[in-house]
């Protein structure tokens, strides 16, 4: 079964955990949140690398054709960035 943790769990762990007010919490978790999407908008190569969970990386998806299910044509589908993530292997054995 798979649990939703919204922001605001995740702030209330960290207050909990750290001793810390869920305000100094709030301000953690939204720098780190704030820096991470920073890095990753310089573009494709772009990567954040976090010890012990995982890397964050900006990746360019070139312009590719694909075949639409409904009309049984072709569609191309244009090129954009796309954000990735990739969890250490301790993170994915999980």
């Amino acid at each position: 079964m798979s649990e939703i943790i919204s922001k605001t769990d995740l702030v209330d762990h960290v207050a909990e955990i750290a001793g810390i007010t869920k305000s100094q919490a709030k301000n953690a978790i939204d720098a780190t949140f704030d820096r991470v999407e920073d890095h990753v908008r310089k573009g494709p190569g772009s990567k954040v690398r976090i010890h012990n969970f995982g890397t964050f990386e900006s990746k360019h998806r070139p312009e590719r054709e694909a075949h639409n299910p409904s009309s049984g044509g072709k569609v191309k589908v244009p090129a954009k960035n796309v954000l990735a993530f990739k969890p250490t292997p301790a993170l994915k054995d999980l």
